[in-house]
């Protein structure tokens, strides 16, 4: 049987992992220009969401994690990881006895880190005495995210989910608690995500 924007009730979460093509050209190339290696444009991911829904509208929220990605050029590395989540709205506009179809709007906030470092030899008082071998650069703001998620109940409360969307980010400057940074630059890092999730919960009508 199929339903057309009829009312659902109910509530679900879900935990998933997938892919994000981060738009990161600009601050890849300004890294390789310092001798560093250039940064991969897609990143693995898991994220954790819940909805409550209620007359087809859905509230509820995400988070979302990137594994940490480490790149080698000679002795320089780079080491990477995001994370970012908020507040989650949307609306059911098509739905089986099993099956929805909803789009959704993220607000919310992200961050961005990128530890800076040279692989060296040294004793313990060596690196006691001059410890200046690393720096840890992080960037965060404002978040937008639309996206199209189709859930379908396999079998009882469990539910298995696709999610296709986009996260537009503000632009950025970076920060360290180690160094105060002069002549900085802002960044941005717009992704497309595509996330599969397994999930428990249920609806009505």
């Amino acid at each position: 049987m199929i339903n057309f924007i009829i009312s659902a009730y109910g509530g679900f979460g879900a935990y998933g992992i997938g892919i994000n093509f981060i738009n990161n050209k600009e601050l890849s190339d300004y890294l390789y220009s310092k001798g560093y290696s250039q940064l991969k444009s897609y990143n693995l991911s898991q994220t954790g969401s819940g909805y409550f829904i209620f007359k087809n509208f859905m509230v509820g929220g995400i988070g979302f994690s990137g594994f940490s990605s480490t790149y080698e050029n000679s002795n320089n590395f780079v080491k990477t990881k995001f994370s970012g989540g908020g507040f989650s709205f949307g609306y059911i506009v098509f739905s089986t006895n099993y099956f929805f179809i909803y789009p959704t709007i993220l607000l919310g906030g992200y961050g961005y880190t990128m530890k800076l470092y040279e692989r060296t030899t040294d004793s313990l008082s060596g690196v006691i005495d001059d410890p200046k071998r690393e720096v840890e650069l992080s960037a965060g703001n404002f978040m937008f995210g639309p996206s199209i998620n189709l859930t379908y109940f396999v079998y009882g409360g469990l539910n298995f989910s696709v999610n296709f969307g986009y996260n537009w980010t503000l632009s950025s400057e970076f920060s360290s608690e180690s160094v105060k940074i002069t002549n900085n630059r802002a960044f941005s890092f717009n992704n497309f995500y595509i996330n599969l999730s397994l999930g428990i919960g249920g609806f009505t009508k």
